[in-house]
């Protein structure tokens, strides 16, 4: 069956560092094959690879199936090596209501690094209302693109709780599926 995990904070997380050919796949965050986060937030999730053969890494969450969703989490300064927030696998897993901010995709090209702002990935047909720093749209419905620290209470000291005059307060939708507390 599915798992719920819920109201939980993952943090400082590292990627396995195999070079293995299986290990191509995963997150140094949350992997829900199948299941459902909801309200977590996951804070310097590292792919330290950054090898372009390891196609399919995220630091932050991925989704492996239809059946997995990310529900209001957020996502914080996370990288990988495919997607730094939330990578979704599946064209029928749900995102809604997450936040991914100074979330990088860095790949090593000729022993340089080449870093850019991937906070979403994936082929998933459903971003809802979700929200990030990165300046260019994606397919979302609702979203909030160009965010910046002022959206959380106090970002340089790990406070990542909305300011209350933030743009993201009351932005996002309802969802019927929530765990009750």
């Amino acid at each position: 069956g599915s798992a719920v995990l819920t109201h939980c904070i993952v943090s400082n997380c590292t990627a396995e560092a195999k070079e293995a050919n299986w290990v191509k796949t995963g997150a140094a965050g949350v992997y829900a094959g199948m299941g459902r986060g909801e309200n977590c937030l996951v804070i310097d999730g590292r792919d330290p690879r950054s090898a372009p053969t390891f196609a399919n890494m995220v630091g932050g969450i991925m989704l492996g199936t239809a059946d997995a969703s990310a529900v209001n989490c957020t996502v914080v300064g996370c990288y990988g090596s495919h997607t730094g927030g939330i990578l979704a696998n599946n064209a029928s897993a749900l995102v809604r209501n997450c936040v991914a901010f100074c979330c990088e995709k860095r790949i090593k090209v000729n022993d340089e690094l080449a870093v850019t702002i991937v906070p979403f990935g994936g082929t998933a047909t459903l971003f809802d209302h979700c929200a990030s720093d990165a300046a260019e749209t994606y397919d979302q419905m609702g979203s909030i693109l160009g965010l910046t620290s002022a959206a959380f209470k106090n970002y340089a000291n790990g406070d990542y709780t909305l300011n209350p005059t933030s743009r993201l307060v009351n932005a996002g939708i309802n969802y019927e599926g929530m765990a009750s507390v």
